[in-house]
C-alpha cells in the first residue's frame, strides 16, 4: 500500500473505515457476479438445460440475494 494512502486511512474515523470496507465488499461481489455471468455465457450453449447449469444458475441467484 502506498504511504500516502496509508496516511489517509489512518486519519479517517472508525465509522468511515467501516463504510469503505462495506463499499469494497459490495464492489467485490459485483465484480465476481459479472465475471461469473461472463463465464456462464460462454458455457451456456454446451450446458444449457443440464442439471449442472440449473444448479449453477440457482447458486448465482442465491448469492445475489445475500
Amino acid at each position: 500500500m502506498k504511504p500516502e494512502m496509508r496516511q489517509h486511512l489512518a486519519q479517517l474515523s472508525f465509522e468511515e473505515k467501516i463504510r469503505k470496507v462495506g463499499e469494497l465488499v459490495l464492489l467485490s461481489r459485483k465484480i465476481k457476479a459479472a465475471r461469473d455471468a461472463e463465464v456462464s455465457t460462454s458455457y451456456r450453449g454446451s450446458l444449457e438445460g443440464t442439471d449442472a447449469m440449473d444448479a449453477f444458475i440457482s447458486e448465482r441467484k442465491r448469492e445475489s440475494e445475500l
